[in-house]
């Protein structure tokens, strides 16, 4: 016998749709650019982690009312957006040649030459493997924000539901 709970249902979607934004609003965010993993790199301004907007669109979070879960879904490479990437690996240059493509950027040498796309991602591979890339915990700081904005409300929600429930038992 399950207990229904529409009420902690509807709070849990209402849950999701808010995680699945604040997830976009963090990716956002302007973040430090080119810090490296221990901060120590140079630092060359602000900007949103976000380049051609595959990962922000891939964002999915659902409610399953069978499991009581959320569901989040988006593409693999999020973790490396949130948690960063330690220094001593080279990033797969094939993503770099496509980052370097999709924000238009064009590496120059020492005097001020251009130099082919190959180049300047090998140059910025370089670094990563110097450097690593910084964390942003852009997901761990929107699950913490929704956790904390409807901790109550669910708590409400499942009140509500048990309430019901046990009143419609004993009305009976």
């Amino acid at each position: 016998m399950s207990i229904p709970t529409p009420n902690f249902d509807m709070v849990m979607n209402e849950m999701a749709s808010q995680l699945s934004r604040q997830l976009q609003v963090n990716l956002l965010m302007k973040y430090k650019f080119a810090p490296g993993f221990t901060n120590k790199g140079t630092i060359y301004g602000m900007a949103p982690k976000v380049a051609s907007s595959a990962l922000i669109d891939s964002i999915s979070v659902t409610y399953n009312a069978g499991s009581k879960s959320l569901e989040v879904e988006m593409l693999d490479y999020w973790k490396y957006v949130n948690d960063g990437r330690l220094p001593g690996k080279y990033a797969p240059l094939s993503s770099i040649l496509s980052w370097i493509t999709q924000k238009g950027l064009k590496g120059r040498d020492k005097k001020g030459r251009f130099i082919t796309k190959e180049s300047f991602a090998w140059g910025i591979n370089t670094n990563i493997k110097k450097f690593g890339i910084a964390p942003t915990f852009f997901a761990d700081n929107a699950e913490a924000k929704v956790a904390q904005e409807f901790e109550e409300r669910i708590g409400e929600a499942l009140n509500q539901d048990y309430e019901n429930y046990f009143s419609s038992i004993i009305g009976q």
